[in-house]
């Protein structure tokens, strides 16, 4: 892993996780505590370094823990209400389908549950390939988390709106609903654009996982021979 990839995936934790912990304040107002008056927010600002640094690591963790939540519950279900048939990637079951429409005249024998295995072989041969299309991957699950996270904000600006009626409640519930849709199908697309990536790069190595699979244990067995 290089210190650019790490930075870009520590990244689609921490900017979900920022709109988590925003969120999370909006829901400790809405049930009646204004934290924004009763923590000594004039001492901490001034100490700046002793403020952000706790606020990026709370960040950071919620936005791991979030995305069990958002990727188990919130976009299996939305998945499973749109997606009737039973495969378990279906964005997989996509991605695939497209490379075999973009090369009619190629056998391709993968599975879409070969995609993992796939993945990591391509990272043994081709790093750099590897951590370019695990970019898609990272967008996908920072996008997802923001889809999540706006359309809780929605929910909150909704009962805000419902308690004390009010046209900027009510514009940011619908924009942040809006929002939240925009950035679910987005996240879907790039999904489907990740696994697209990872079978037309296997093409290099072959037909099928075994064929891949046994192209990388003959490089692997010719350098040893070198």
């Amino acid at each position: 892993m290089t210190i650019n990839f790490g930075i870009y995936d520590f990244f689609s934790y921490l900017i979900p996780g920022i709109l988590y912990l925003f969120t999370f304040g909006k829901l400790l107002v809405t049930m009646g505590w204004n934290y924004t008056e009763t923590l000594p927010w004039e001492q901490l600002i001034s100490s700046s370094v002793i403020v952000i640094l706790p606020i990026v690591a709370c960040a950071y963790v919620l936005g791991h823990l979030m995305d069990v939540i958002t990727n188990r519950v919130f976009f299996r279900t939305i998945r499973k209400l749109r997606n009737r048939s039973k495969n378990t990637f279906p964005a997989a079951a996509k991605a695939l389908e497209i490379q075999k429409e973009a090369h009619p005249n190629l056998t391709i024998q993968y599975d879409e549950k070969d995609w993992f295995l796939l993945f990591n072989l391509i990272a043994q041969r081709n790093i750099n390939l590897s951590q370019y299309i695990d970019k898609y991957g990272a967008d996908s699950l920072m996008l997802r988390n923001i889809s999540l996270g706006s359309f809780l904000l929605s929910i909150l600006q909704f009962i805000s709106y419902t308690d004390a009626p009010s046209s900027i409640s009510l514009l940011i519930a619908i924009s942040a609903l809006v929002f939240s849709i925009i950035a679910y199908s987005q996240s879907e697309d790039i999904r489907t654009w990740y696994f697209s990536s990872i079978f037309e790069a296997s093409l290099e190595y072959g037909l099928s996982l075994e064929e891949v699979v046994k192209y990388n244990h003959v490089k692997q067995g010719n350098k040893t021979n070198e």
